[in-house]
């Protein structure tokens, strides 16, 4: 058997540089559950965006739909005019 008489400055010098890896599996496995984390809130904000989208389209079909109806083409001087769910008659009749 071999014995090396080093000192504490010295093994630690010599053996650091092998802490190293297990450092850097550690800090990425850290950063992937941080990633994760914030890929969860982005997809709930975006879940979120996506449904108030969904409900400002639903309106504006409702309002297209509405806006179908009231065309009167048997009195051109008279022009309805919709939108944002309010619905307008103007005449241009003088």
């Amino acid at each position: 058997m071999v014995q090396l008489t080093i000192s504490p400055e010295e093994f630690n010098s010599l053996y650091h540089p092998k802490t190293w890896p297990n450092k850097i599996m550690e800090a990425k496995e850290w950063q992937a559950q941080i990633l994760e984390q914030q890929k969860t809130a982005m997809i709930e904000v975006l879940e979120k965006d996506v449904a108030k989208f969904e409900r400002y389209l639903d309106g504006l079909s409702e309002e297209a739909e509405a806006c179908k109806l009231l065309d009167d083409v048997s009195s051109p001087a008279v022009v309805v005019v919709c939108g944002s769910n309010r619905f307008f008659v103007v005449d241009l009749r003088f």
